[in-house]
Order: structure tokens, then sequence, then C-alpha cells
């Protein structure tokens, strides 16, 4: 579905809300997203409706967050949030407000967002409503934070570094009053849970320009206040996008932290598991065991390895066409599809099972990986009777 055709989606809801004296209007990201022609992910719709009103309008209703404002409206048969306009009170821990105040006006309710991209509305024609100058920001490739950013970044915290994610996605650049109020408010950061930062943070790593984005998060001094980060010293900056996993593994692999340190990141133990194995593929890369790595961790995490050692301009080892074609040519692709378990070398050998079972698994496996051995039963008893 192109941007047009899902912006559309929304135009039912959006004129009920008008049938019933209600103004109503696309918000957020959506808009930033139709105007830069990328593609949109969810569309949000903000009225002058109180979330009592938004209920009655519509028949099939979920209140996900109605103490906030949002309502999900399930009418048309797809979902959409639609939020009461509001306005923040006073914010106590940098991160979120003690209240939200309903008013019955879009341009207040567009003056509280965090960034002039994102404060944007369109009508149910598709015009575009911008009271903070949004348009020309995004013709002008540039973040700022609407009205005083010295005040967005005290409020939320966590603005600072969506705003280092959004310069990395988008390729925009800071403006200049921005990119102080970040400097001075950088420590504020320290608040925000972490669970939040790592989720820009995979976004910021995933952009066109991580390289730019992470220069702004060291020159304001963000990383130091976020733990882990701030033992990364120099700060890695990938020049293209490079997957999390891949990012953290690096870092563990040049001693920026111990493996204890994953646990202050609160991952979860498959990415956890992931930035393990990505250590020890940037060790195993510098023994150029390519085959053995590819059977070991796959040839996505290999792929995500190597895209990480590209970013940082370290001279290639093997390509993503050659890991595929590792992979393709594996004799197996774990150990269960051996033509020999340990119960019939056991059987075989005609000894009890202990430490030296796990080895010779292990040896015949590798043996098989490495093509030095047919992954076949007599083959492989015969080797074991030369070799044991």
């Amino acid at each position: 579905m192109d941007n047009i055709a899902k912006l559309e989606t929304a135009v039912p809801i959006i004129e009920q809300l008008n049938a019933h004296g209600h103004s109503a209007y696309i918000v957020g990201g959506a808009v930033r997203n139709y105007l830069l022609d990328i593609p949109i992910n969810d569309v949000d719709i903000t009225t002058s409706a109180t979330p009592d009103e938004i209920e009655a309008v519509f028949e099939r209703t979920v209140p996900v967050g109605k103490e906030h404002g949002t309502i999900m409206v399930l009418d048309t048969g797809e979902p959409f949030e639609v939020t009461t306009y509001r306005i923040d009170g006073t914010y106590e821990d940098f991160r979120r407000p003690d209240e939200v105040i309903f008013v019955t006006e879009l341009k207040d309710d567009l003056l509280r967002r965090d960034f002039t991209i994102n404060a944007m509305a369109l009508d149910s024609a598709l015009h575009v409503v911008d009271y903070a100058d949004g348009q020309h920001d995004l013709n002008h490739r540039l973040i700022r934070a609407v009205g005083n950013p010295y005040d967005r970044f005290h409020e939320d915290a966590l603005r600072m570094i969506r705003a280092c994610r959004f310069q990395s996605t988008l390729d925009f650049r800071l403006e200049d009053e921005t990119a102080r109020a970040m400097k001075t408010h950088a420590q504020l950061i320290s608040h925000v849970a972490i669970e939040r930062i790592i989720v820009e943070f995979r976004k910021l790593l995933q952009g066109l320009n991580p390289e730019a984005a992470l220069m702004t998060v060291e020159a304001a001094g963000i990383h130091a206040a976020i733990p882990v980060l701030q033992q990364l010293e120099p700060l890695m900056k990938p020049r293209h996008a490079v997957t999390l996993e891949a990012y953290f593994g690096y870092c563990l692999y040049k001693g920026q932290f111990v493996e204890r340190g994953l646990a202050q990141l609160k991952l979860s133990n498959q990415e956890k598991k992931a930035i393990k194995a990505s250590c020890e593929i940037y060790r195993e890369l510098d023994a150029g065991a390519a085959m053995l790595l590819v059977y070991k961790y796959g040839a996505a995490l290999v792929i995500n390895c190597l895209d990480m050692r590209a970013a940082l301009g370290i001279p290639a080892v093997l390509t993503a066409a050659a890991v595929r074609q590792l992979h393709s040519a594996l004799p197996i692709e774990d150990r269960s599809e051996m033509a020999v378990d340990g119960h019939l070398l056991m059987t075989h050998l005609g000894r009890k099972g202990g430490s030296w079972l796990k080895g010779l698994l292990g040896r015949v496996e590798e043996h098989i990986v490495l093509g030095r051995l047919p992954n076949n039963k007599e083959a492989i008893l015969k080797w074991v009777d030369d070799n044991v």
C-alpha cells in the first residue's frame, strides 16, 4: 500500500468525527514520512473530541490509554489510535509529565511536541497544517526542537537520543541551538530507563548515517551518562547501518566492556547470546576459520559482523556472497545431522561416557564441516579407529 492509500484509510475516521462536530487530523511520523515520500508505519489521529466523546462516536473501541486521551478505534477493520488534543503538565522525572491536560485547539497540541518535523498535521483532504515551520526544516534537512530546545530536553531527556536517531535515520543535521541544548542537558539522560535508550540506539545504528549521529552523541556527552556506553571510549562510529548485536559484539571484542556489562543493557537473552556470538566471530575472523564460523553462528550473524568491520573501515576478509556460498556448501547444519552420535561411539569403542566423548564428537563434527571426513557411519568409525 502506498503512502496516500495508507493515509486515506484514516479519512473515514476523521470524517466521522467531523460529522459529530469534532475536528480531527492525522499527526506525527505519518505526516513527516508522507512529506519526505518514505514509507509510513502507523497512522495516528488527534481530535478535539474527549475520550468519552470518541467512544460515543464509534461502535468498536478499546481504551488503550484513556487516561492519556488515547482510544483505539476499530470500526474500519484497521486499528487507529485516536487521541484527544492535549498539553503536558509539569515534568518531575525528566521523562513523563505528571499530568496531561485535554485542550480544544490543534495548535496547542502540536506545539508541545518534540521536533518541528514531527509537529505537523494533515486534514481529511491531506492538506498540511504547520505551526512550527516543520516543512521548512524538512526542506532544509534539519532536526529542530519545537520552541525552546532547553525546555524540550529538560521535560523529556529521551528526546536527546531521539534527535540523534532522527539525524541518522533521515540523514539530517541538528539545528545549532538544538545541539547546544543537548550538550547542556546531556546528564539528564541518566534519568531515562536503559530499555528506552536501547530502542532508540538500535534505530540509530540502522539508519542512513549512524556515523554522524554517533559523533553528535559523543560531542554532546550523552553516552557518558549511559551505563555501558560510558565505557566506550572512543565511541565506535560505523559509516553505514549495522545491527545492535554486531555493534556491541565488537565493543565486547575490543575490551571496551566485559560480559557482565551486558546485564546493564537489559537486553533479552537472545540478544545477549547474539552479542557474545558476534564477539567470538570477530575473534575467529582474525584466525581465518570461515567455514567453521558459518557453521557455528549462521550466515546472517557472520554477515552482520562483516558489515560492522566494513563500516569501521577494516579490510574485508570475506564477502557476503562468499559467506552464503560457504553456508550452502555445508555438509551438515548442526550436530544432529551427523551420521553418528555419542551412544554409537560409546558402543563402538566399548567405553562409558565422559569428557572424552564430548571432545571426540567435536573433532568428528569439525572434520565433517571442513570436508575432511564424509558424513557416513562407516567412514567416521574408521576415522575413530585410526585416530583415537
